[in-house]
């Protein structure tokens, strides 16, 4: 099919789009409950995090619990449906100032990683467990979709791309395809005729998705294929999370006769794991070497997954775990104030770019942002320190600033200042439930009605080094 994607993007992610559903309660209760502010507080919330202790595949990690599920059996499309990819595109050819730039070694860890136990680890996001929920509300999320709108902030659709897996949908009569989807031949049956054929995507959240740019969006529809979904609720300060359908990774074999190929940019989030990552990377191929910016699956961020995480980190581009996910990794205590996250962050950060990591990017909620490279570390601070107030969910905060980090790269060439580009799209996810809204004026497009450049100027002004 015709949609552009002759030329390949600036950007492209290969983490999940998919459908969010609010449990009522929660849905109710976002924006006045302290459930918000205290996730916000402590990380930048995540929308596809496999269950905790399992791999993407499923696979126990050893002593990390894997909950059991009532939740029913996902409807998914057969691998080989999956990766069929011929109605798509052939393959084509409080700020702080900079800190001493002085780096320690790996020796400035005692442990190695073979000499570090395995040890379940309290977290904010749990995997819940009991039926679908009824009633609720129902929001387009998936750190895909949260990263290509957060670069979208400041990057045409055209340089911006990710696929969605999609069931096949009524039949549509000849000139009738839109938004990415093949019309049929004619003479097909309508859907009331085919019942083993529905869209599921519901046409208000395609619609929303469409309004950021059609050219985005690639859906992958092929029998069997469904869009995944997950239901997400808040307990207190715990927010739950558990799949209803759940999401197929990326093969290599996608990739390289797919609409992402040649790609300057590519984004890799949960459900891959660093092994995953390490994987994909030996298989692509040898004709294109992107640039890849990592944010590992929550499940494999345990001591015994530090290993890969080493061997993946030196295989990127820009590395961006959050704080949490870093702690787990190297066995630290979950930390509440501020000042002994930064001094640990720090310490593991400096430890990372040791081992010949670019860029490494570690988003800490509502303190900010620690980006290293060799020439330093500096923090950046969230846009909106000091007005909680004004967080209704960050569910996708995290996967939002990485999109508008790698933009802010794109467009600076200077890893700093990116992260100011990726605060203020994270700004943009946080004021309500689910993705912002885009809307054009005589000034050019606004983001929930505000300028994204008014708002990089107003953070920039905080910042001593911008």
């Amino acid at each position: 099919m015709s949609r552009g994607l002759e030329t390949p993007p600036v950007l492209a992610s290969i983490g999940t789009v998919l459908i969010d559903i609010f449990e009522p309660q929660s849905a109710a209760s976002l924006g006045t409950s302290s459930a918000v502010s205290s996730w916000a507080a402590s990380s930048s919330g995540r929308t596809d995090s496999a269950p905790l202790g399992c791999s993407s595949t499923g696979e126990l990690h050893p002593s990390m619990p894997c909950p059991t599920s009532s939740l029913p059996l996902p409807l998914l499309a057969s691998p080989s449906a999956l990766v069929s990819f011929s109605d798509l595109h052939p393959k084509v050819p409080s700020s702080t100032p900079l800190i001493s730039s002085s780096l320690p070694t790996s020796a400035s860890f005692s442990s190695s990683p073979s000499e570090i136990s395995p040890s379940p680890r309290k977290a904010p996001q749990i995997e819940a467990v009991g039926e679908i929920p009824l009633g609720g509300r129902m929001v387009i999320g998936g750190g895909a979709m949260y990263a290509i709108v957060g670069a979208r902030v400041w990057l045409p659709p055209i340089a911006l791309r990710t696929i969605i897996d999609r069931s096949p949908g009524r039949r549509r009569v000849e000139g009738e395809a839109q938004g990415g989807v093949t019309a049929a031949p004619p003479g097909s049956l309508p859907a009331r005729e085919n019942p083993d054929e529905f869209d599921d995507l519901p046409r208000e959240l395609e619609e929303e998705l469409l309004s950021y740019g059609p050219n985005m969006w690639v859906f992958n529809r092929v029998p069997g294929g469904r869009v995944p979904r997950a239901r997400i609720g808040y307990n207190g300060a715990v927010r739950s999370y558990a799949h209803i359908i759940k999401p197929v990774p990326r093969t290599a074999l996608d990739l390289a006769h797919g609409p992402l190929f040649g790609a300057e940019y590519l984004h890799v989030s949960p459900p891959f794991s660093s092994s995953d990552l390490l994987n994909l990377l030996s298989d692509l191929p040898s004709s294109w070497n992107p640039k890849v910016v990592f944010e590992p699956a929550p499940s494999s961020c345990h001591p015994a997954g530090r290993r890969a995480f080493e061997a993946a980190a030196q295989r990127v581009h820009a590395l961006s775990p959050n704080h949490e996910e870093l702690l787990s990794l190297y066995d630290r205590p979950v930390l509440e104030e501020e000042g002994e996250i930064r001094k640990v962050v720090e310490e593991i950060v400096a430890y990372l770019l040791g081992l010949g990591v670019p860029v490494v990017a570690v988003r800490c909620g509502a303190s900010g942002a620690c980006i290293g490279t060799v020439e330093g570390l500096r923090w950046v601070p969230s846009f909106f320190e000091g007005e909680q107030h004004r967080v209704r969910d960050v569910t996708g905060a995290g996967n939002a600033f990485i999109g508008g980090y790698i933009a802010g790269l794109r467009l600076t060439g200077d890893p700093y200042t990116a992260a100011l580009y990726g605060m203020v799209s994270a700004s943009f996810v946080i004021e309500q439930l689910g993705p912002p809204s885009l809307s054009v004026s005589t000034d050019g497009e606004l983001w929930n009605g505000d300028s994204a450049q008014h708002r990089l100027a107003a953070l920039s002004e905080r910042v001593p080094w911008a």
